[in-house]
């Protein structure tokens, strides 16, 4: 779906334009999606000496699975299980509907508060799994834990700098999730904030990939090094919106 709404935006940047109907549409389904409850976090900022920082607001950390229980039989294929890449797709989705939509009079009177709490708590979701993609433990005991988890993944490789592996072998340097970085890159430029929770993203992401790029340039494999490279570059096009970047108040 998030593909498809990048193509969408794409053609209205060239003049063909989708109705507010189907933008709408996505949108609802979205907010369908997202999880009803979930534990509240302080929201975080950053002040003006760049630090990351809590502020006086709470949000509630909810998440997206791929598809809702309704859909499945309960945690069949494990997909109704909110992961961390289904919910950065499920706001970078809220936000490009949004953009589509500033200036519809249903958006702006009733929809637009309701999208802007759903981004709010998905972002919260996000703060505390974000450690996970640069290879750090994640506040697990923030996020409500699966009934029915699926079996662990395979401890991932140890970081590699040695150049004993070439671009096509089919291991990602350092194991990590690429497309989660790169889709993190995605929320963020969306968004327009600097910080992920208490993480700045982009020095946080940029810092792991150059520690474990392989001797060759590249992190494993094409697709991985093609992530990578999406994520350095910050590739995503800006929407319209405002940001979602929270000011703090230094602490003393």
């Amino acid at each position: 779906t998030q593909s498809a709404l990048l193509a969408l935006t794409a053609c209205r940047r060239v003049g063909i334009d989708t109705p507010k109907q189907g933008w709408k549409g996505v949108l609802y389904h979205f907010l369908r999606l997202q999880e009803q409850d979930g534990p509240a976090v302080k929201r975080v900022g950053i002040d003006d000496s760049g630090k990351t920082t809590d502020v006086d607001t709470d949000d509630k950390c909810r998440g997206f699975p791929y598809r809702g229980a309704s859909d499945f039989t309960p945690h069949e294929f494990g997909w109704t299980r909110a992961t961390p890449n289904m919910v950065c797709a499920g706001i970078g989705s809220l936000l490009i509907c949004r953009s589509e939509l500033l200036s519809d009079s249903e958006y702006k009177n009733r929809l637009g508060p309701v999208v802007d709490t759903a981004v709010r708590d998905s972002l919260a979701w996000l703060g505390v799994m974000f450690p996970q993609f640069v290879g750090k433990p994640a506040a697990m005991d923030l996020i409500k834990k699966d009934p029915n988890p699926p079996p662990a993944a395979p401890s991932p490789e140890p970081p590699r700098r040695a150049g004993n592996k070439k671009a096509n072998d089919d291991a990602p340097a350092g194991g990590l999730n690429y497309y989660g970085l790169y889709s993190v890159e995605r929320v963020a430029t969306l968004a327009k904030t600097k910080n992920i929770g208490h993480s700045l993203w982009y020095a946080e992401g940029a810092n792991k990939l150059i520690e474990v790029q392989l001797a060759d340039g590249s992190w494993g494999n094409h697709v991985s090094t093609c992530f990578a490279l999406l994520f350095l570059k910050k590739a995503t096009f800006i929407v319209t919106g405002e940001s979602y970047q929270e000011r703090a108040k230094k602490k003393e």
